[in-house]
């Protein structure tokens, strides 16, 4: 998966998801996501060179992702924007505070495919999800479904992988 450089505003969906879908209070939602912010831009200026868009403060952070996007509309969504942000850092380059928001959302991550997994007895990543019907990035595609799984016909029921999570 290749790196992408996201906007501040990209983030509003973000933001408004941890708060909405993961119950984390506003406040440490916009710190968390602002600190993804500056990983994402230091991962960027190392691996392209340059930033592809101006560094905003904190507070206009604050104002831009409040303003910005909604909740995506499914844990699915959701969980594949965040390991499209965590692929588009390098944590090599980041600094420890940066380092330890990422393990925050890893831990966030975990914790979605976890409680997928024990809710529905699937792998939120399994063929019978929207996945792979989703956009590899933090701003959803408007046609993406609102549902969190694909029409299956009877005969593909037994396919169905089982959780390799352990719950």
């Amino acid at each position: 998966m290749k790196m992408i450089c996201f906007t501040p505003a990209a983030y509003g969906y973000l933001y408004h998801s941890l708060i909405r879908l993961y119950g984390m209070h506003a406040v440490d939602a916009a710190c968390l996501t602002y600190m993804l912010y500056t990983a994402n831009m230091d991962s960027c200026t190392v691996r392209f060179g340059r930033c592809f868009y101006p560094e905003v403060d904190p507070i206009t952070f604050a104002f831009i992702i409040r303003r910005n996007g909604r909740s995506y509309r499914t844990e699915v969504q959701f969980y594949k924007a965040i390991q499209t942000l965590l692929r588009s850092i390098n944590r090599g380059c980041l600094t420890s505070p940066q380092n330890n928001t990422v393990r925050i959302l890893k831990g966030v991550e975990r914790q979605i495919e976890r409680r997928f997994c024990r809710v529905y007895g699937v792998d939120i990543e399994d063929d019978a999800t929207v996945y792979r019907l989703c956009r590899a990035h933090l701003v959803p595609d408007k046609n993406e479904p609102d549902r969190l799984f694909v029409v299956i016909r009877k005969s593909s029921l037994s396919n169905k992988r089982s959780c390799s999570i352990n719950p």
